[in-house]
Parts: structure tokens; sequence; C-alpha cells
């Protein structure tokens, strides 16, 4: 259960409070007329736990902190900004809004090593994952992995190629079966649909939807560090094309990729 780490009641003038809990410390810094009444602003964090009772997945270790801002009156007008100094937040990390259904939604935020900003007008919860330079997150409605990824330049254009076997995975949770022989990926669903002129364009790899080819793709052979194995890689463009088909709305911001 969340943690109160301080309750502070501001007014229309703004102001800042700060807090401690044990290697963290939190700042939080409110504009002059954000509130146009007083408002008692409290401040909690949770443990690691906290995040992976509601989020499948996340391997043991990768949630750096947690910590939630809670507004006792309206939604402020101007955004609120919160600095989190924490050791434990390594230079890769990257910050995420955790909703009451479990889903990881990735924020424009600053990390740097030890050190956190964001700036909002709702009070979320608020997640900070330990991810490292070569890694990528996943994520949809509570489920979320941290997963190697290839970044490749093709034609002077940077790509960024995602292991399919953990896409397997999060499919399986959406009830999309995967079967894979090297060089074809076969995605069966519980309610095919017919899949007319198709331009699965060219490679030598393809993926199958309901036994229609939807995507060729170019992808690559690399190591997963997590086991040791040789696994395949396929450039995440296409793999979002191909869940699109699959009537998986999904979203890339470059580190994230959201499913829904």
């Amino acid at each position: 259960m969340p943690t109160v780490v301080t309750t502070h009641l501001f007014d229309t003038t703004g102001g800042t409070v700060a807090a401690k809990v044990g290697n963290t410390n939190i700042q939080l810094s409110v504009p002059q007329g954000a509130f146009t009444t007083q408002d008692e602003v409290t401040v909690t964090t949770g443990t690691s736990s906290d995040v992976t009772s509601l989020v499948k997945g996340l391997p043991k270790g990768s949630v750096a902190t947690i910590f939630g801002v809670n507004f006792s009156g309206g939604t402020p007008t101007k955004p609120i900004i919160v600095t989190i100094i924490d050791p434990s937040i390594p230079a890769d990390g990257l910050m995420y809004k955790l909703t009451f259904k479990g889903q990881l939604v990735p924020l424009k935020s600053t990390v740097i090593s030890g050190k956190a900003v964001v700036s909002f007008t709702s009070d979320p919860d608020f997640v900070v994952l330990a991810v490292k330079s070569k890694q990528r997150v996943m994520t949809f409605a509570r489920h979320a992995s941290i997963v190697p990824a290839i970044i490749n330049q093709d034609a002077g254009t940077e790509k960024t190629y995602m292991p399919i076997w953990y896409v397997m995975q999060l499919l399986r949770e959406l009830n999309i079966q995967s079967k894979w022989d090297g060089h074809h990926w076969y995605l069966t669903t519980a309610t095919p649909k017919s899949y007319d002129h198709m331009n699965a364009g060219s490679g030598d790899m393809q993926i199958y939807v309901d036994g229609t080819l939807v995507q060729s793709v170019t992808g690559l052979y690399g190591t997963d560090p997590s086991t040791g194995r040789t696994t395949t890689f396929m450039p995440i463009l296409y793999l979002q094309q191909a869940l699109t088909k699959l009537g998986v709305q999904n979203t890339w911001d470059g580190t994230t990729w959201s499913l829904t």
C-alpha cells in the first residue's frame, strides 16, 4: 500500500515542498495560479511489489522508484513539477504514469543518473523503470516487458529491431497464438477475418495472419542477454503494421511500444 510522505496545503500563490523517504528525495513545485482555491496535495511512495502486483512481466529489480501525487480538489490549471533524486534511477531510466488498470503510460520527462523531473496536471502514480541503453519496453494493460533491442542503420536510417519471442508472449495475453519456424511467423486469432489486396513487401522472413501473408521483412539474429541464446529480431515498423492488421492498436515513441 502507498505510504504518505508529506501533505501540504497550497493556495493561489503556489510554493514548494520537499520530503525525504529512505534514499529518495522528492520536491514538488507548484506555480502561482495553479490552484484557484486552497488545495491539499499529498505525496506518496510505494514499493516495487505495488507495481508488480498490477503489472505482470516486469523483471525483478526493474522498478527504480514509485511515487504518487494526489489533489484534494480540482485539477491544477498550470503544470506542477516534481523532481526525484534517487541513486537507483539509471541514466537511461524511463518514467511512466501507472493507471488504476495497470497500464504503464510513457511520459515526457527528463531522466539522468540519479534524477528524474516531470511536469503534470493530473494526479497519477509515477513509476521509473531501470532500462538500459539497448533495451526497450513493451506494454499493455496489466503487462509490461523490458526487452533487448537492436539498433541498426539501414540505408542511412536508424531502425529499431524487436525480439519476436517477447512479442509472442504479449500476443498470447491477447488470445493471439503464434508459431515460428525460423523464417515464417504464423499468427492465429480467435475470430479470423479475410485480408484482401495485401501488399506484403519483400524480405527473407514472412508474417502470416490467419493463413494470409501480410508482411515480408528482413530480420536479424542476435543474442538475448537474459538467456544467452540466439533469437530473431524484426523491425518494429513492420511489427506495428502486422499488429494493426490484427486489430491491435499500438504506438511507438522510440523507447516504449504501447499496445491496446
